[in-house]
């Protein structure tokens, strides 16, 4: 595809960049277009594009690049397609045996209700404050090949900050809309140049994927959460070695005794509802006063965070998302 600039008079936006790739990989290599720098060069005003930009992780592998200026800001768009199918032909099911086409819409229903409420959630505006890249890397570098999505949008994300170090954007600002995008979901990025430490993080994630296997990855996260674990129970080393035992078969038993706690499925003395409700309604009838700060406090699994969520789905009738930061701490005050 050889893009050509365009532009909106109407309200002065122009193209200054398009990029489709429909040849090599995308193409499962039954299309190669051996013009396809050339072209890209053309749109960007330049003789040839260094073959650096061609490697892994660079935007010449970008499955689609756009930037758009207005009014001397720049809006640069990458996406990274995904189309979900089988590890393996194994897992290809027979279009005509209605047991096996059940058995995968089953599997796909359970992906999705995985998915908490704050997996709806996107990354949006000044962000630099609250992204500590060095975590970020470690978190995704366990979990990313178990969410297309999210391994599309660090993919990415490495593209947008390669063209981010070819391009000239001089003194202009520039936004940052990153998605990684498959037939089961959507995982999106939005931020500016003060910013790009999150693109370079995500290069790293990508680029740098072998120096360090999922599963490496993945049990360096999870050892950390069975450390914390240990210390959260009562004979917490027992009750996570159950857990994790298959000879267990998930039937275990663990038992502990929380001095004052309520259970809130339970009816409070002169009331005729749960405390979880009763705890629900009273949040929301803060929420939608004029009060400008609110703590929420109670036992764990009342609602809290959930109230919160749905308070925020509701406003959000346009579609446009929301952020929610969330932390937890502990007793000592400490993250």
């Amino acid at each position: 595809m050889e893009s050509a600039v365009a532009a909106v008079s109407a309200r002065q936006i122009s193209v200054r960049y398009l990029q489709c790739n429909f040849s090599g990989a995308n193409s499962l290599y039954t299309y190669v277009n051996q013009q396809h720098k050339q072209r890209l060069a053309r749109q960007l005003g330049v003789e040839s594009i260094p073959s650096q930009f061609a490697n892994r992780g660079e935007f010449l592998n970008a499955d689609t690049l756009l930037l758009l200026e207005s009014r001397r800001q720049f809006y640069l768009l990458c996406v990274d397609l995904s189309a979900f199918c089988g590890a393996s032909g194994v897992e290809l099911s027979d279009p005509r045996d209605p047991d096996k086409l059940r058995e995968q819409l089953i599997a796909q229903n359970h992906y999705r209700r995985s998915k908490s409420a704050f997996a709806e959630l996107k990354i949006d505006g000044n962000i630099q404050d609250f992204f500590v890249e060095e975590d970020f890397a470690q978190y995704y570098k366990a979990f990313v090949t178990h969410d297309k999505e999210t391994a599309k949008l660090i993919q990415a994300g490495s593209y947008a900050e390669s063209f981010w170090r070819f391009f000239d954007f001089g003194d202009r600002p520039v936004q940052f809309n990153i998605l990684g995008y498959s037939d089961r979901g959507l995982s999106s990025l939005t931020l500016n140049q003060e910013n790009i430490a999150v693109l370079e993080t995500c290069a790293y994630i990508y680029k740098n994927k072998t120096q360090e296997t999922p599963e490496a990855a993945c049990e360096r996260v999870v050892s950390q959460i069975r450390y914390n674990a240990y210390r959260n129970f009562e004979n917490g080393r027992k009750f996570v070695k159950d857990i994790l035992d298959p000879l267990k078969n998930g039937k275990i038993s663990h038992t502990e005794v929380l001095e004052g706690f309520f259970n809130p499925c339970n009816v409070p003395e002169g009331h005729n509802d749960t405390l979880w409700n009763l705890h629900a309604h009273a949040i929301r009838e803060v929420l939608v006063s004029d009060i400008q700060y609110l703590f929420l406090t109670g036992n764990p699994g009342i609602g809290k965070t959930t109230s919160l969520v749905q308070l925020l789905k509701e406003y959000d009738r346009q579609g446009e998302g929301f952020l929610l930061l969330y932390s937890t701490f502990r007793l000592d005050g400490t993250p």
